[in-house]
């Protein structure tokens, strides 16, 4: 459990900051076919209001492009309540403070919290955010955002980062990058 908590802490799932060192490899999908992303449902009796009202109110939601704990903010609106507070750009090279390659990218800004914003959706409802158990770790999910500053709507986004993880060497080998689902979200 200890390991798996180590990882999980590393990859930025948890604010928490460790100072153990992997290595990562990228690698290629070797000319595999990648499935279309399909748009998220809401279930039953849930809406775009509540969903943005679960990401503003959210005071342990972190959200990054990449890089160190002083690039991770909260989700924020305008002053108005109608738009976008922020910009909300692409995540390139880290995911929050883990670096993971000059060929990762994803589409929209990260976010913590994986397993709060799952359940608001069919497709999500049963994942979590991170796929393994106490030793071994396959992989995570997680959502992005994708927005500029006064947007009246954005892109929501779920991507699986699937990895293989050498504990005893502190390797870790990007093997791959699903965009799962995805949603246009609008503020209201």
């Amino acid at each position: 459990m200890k390991k798996l908590m180590s990882i999980t802490s590393l990859l930025g799932i948890s604010v928490y900051s460790i100072s153990t060192t992997f290595t990562v490899t990228s690698c290629s999908t070797n000319g595999e076919e990648k499935k279309q992303a399909t748009e998220l449902t809401y279930v039953d009796g849930k809406t775009d209001s509540e969903f943005v009202n679960l990401l503003k109110n959210d005071n342990n939601l972190q959200l990054s492009n990449g890089g160190d704990t002083n690039t991770y903010r909260n989700f924020k609106l305008s002053e108005d309540n109608k738009g976008l507070g922020d910009d909300y750009g692409d995540t390139k090279n880290n995911l929050f403070e883990f670096k993971l390659g000059d060929l990762f990218s994803l589409e929209g800004t990260a976010m913590s919290k994986f397993d709060n914003q799952a359940p608001f959706f069919e497709q999500t409802k049963d994942l979590k955010e991170v796929d393994g158990n106490d030793e071994h770790l396959n992989g995570w999910n997680t959502f992005t955002i994708k927005g500029n500053k006064g947007d009246t709507e954005f892109k929501l986004n779920c991507f699986y980062i699937k990895v293989n993880i050498n504990y005893d060497e502190q390797k870790m080998d990007l093997l791959s990058v699903d965009h799962l689902f995805y949603k246009t979200i609008k503020i209201s």
